[in-house]
């Protein structure tokens, strides 16, 4: 049935509506791909564009563990740590006693000098500012100029301090650092002198606070002489560390990070290296830039990276031809 003028058709209209949504679709579809893969899209070096989607990444290769196998007779070493460079050195250690009076006329023609600011019986041979208990010895107040005379002179200098055989201190502090038997007696070694426990914080306080003073009036070199535990003597009472060495050596480490920076921190060997005396090698050269040898000790045990010529000064009654040495008293 037809109307006047007019046509049913329906068809056309409809047909571009559906086109018209269809393509709404695609437009967003598109961009929601369009944020999603931005993450994928990377450049290459000329600057082009390219997707590069999660599947399709290559995972880099893990490397192989080497397989080659070790000869037996190869000599794997460890580098010990590394110390501050020192030049080979001639010294004179001058008397005991030396800064009661002006030593200007020591210091002609020498190099460098060692003073013995601190003795094995605990006295101290200059006016120190470190807080010491009633009994021990100390310098009066002109040693303090006398001591400065030395230290403005063109010598290097070095103070030597005796460590843990100190008699004023053990007897002072007896309790705090003092080296003592189970049942709290003074331990004495063969020759009747009184020690300082290295495992006790009075003892690292004590002569840490010494040890800074020389270098920060000026001291070159501190050089800890008696640094080692005693051997000789009844030590049946004694209940000594089984690892001496760990104990001697976080003593010298702590030491060391109180002295200011620049500070050369040597060691006198007295005996040969022991699990007794808790000295090895190892523990004197990598904690020390110099270990100075007295006659009756042997070094030869210490590795060739630690140069002779400069690291290892022979303690003599006269001066050598060569080497680095301190001629003693």
């Amino acid at each position: 049935m037809t109307t006047k003028g007019y046509h049913r058709y329906r068809g056309r209209n409809t047909r571009g509506k559906v086109a018209l949504v269809v393509v709404l679709v695609l437009i967003l579809l598109a961009a929601v791909a369009y944020l999603l893969t931005q993450e994928y899209v990377v450049y290459d070096d000329e600057g082009k564009a390219h997707l590069e989607l999660p599947w399709s990444r290559k995972e880099p290769e893990k490397p192989q563990p080497d397989s080659t196998p070790v000869p037996d007779d190869v000599d794997i070493t460890r580098e010990e740590p590394q110390r501050q460079k020192v030049e080979a050195i001639h010294a004179w250690e001058l008397p005991y006693g030396c800064l009661g009076s002006d030593p200007g006329y020591l210091l002609t023609d020498r190099e460098a000098v060692a003073v013995n600011v601190k003795m094995y019986d605990g006295s101290v041979a200059y006016h120190t500012a470190v807080a010491l208990p009633e009994g021990i010895l100390t310098g009066g107040l002109s040693t303090s100029r006398n001591l400065q005379t030395i230290l403005d002179s063109n010598c290097y200098t070095v103070a030597r301090l005796a460590c843990f055989c100190d008699n004023a201190f053990a007897d002072a502090q007896q309790e705090q650092a003092a080296l003592c038997a189970a049942d709290g007696t003074l331990y004495r070694d063969g020759s009747g002198r009184r020690w300082l426990d290295p495992s006790k914080p009075g003892t690292l306080r004590y002569i840490t606070d010494l040890a800074k003073e020389c270098a920060r009036l000026g001291f070159d070199e501190i050089l800890l002489d008696w640094f080692l535990y005693p051997t000789s003597g009844d030590q049946t009472a004694l209940d000594l560390p089984a690892d001496r060495t760990a104990v001697l050596k976080d003593f010298a480490q702590a030491l060391e990070k109180q002295l200011p920076e620049g500070t050369v921190l040597s060691v006198v060997l007295r005996e040969t290296p022991t699990a007794d005396n808790g000295l090895t090698p190892e523990l004197l050269t990598a904690c020390f830039d110099r270990v100075y040898v007295m006659p009756e000790a042997d070094a030869s045990a210490l590795p060739t990276s630690y140069d002779a010529a400069t690291r290892v000064v022979a303690m003599t009654a006269y001066a050598p031809d060569s080497g680095s040495y301190l001629v003693t008293q």
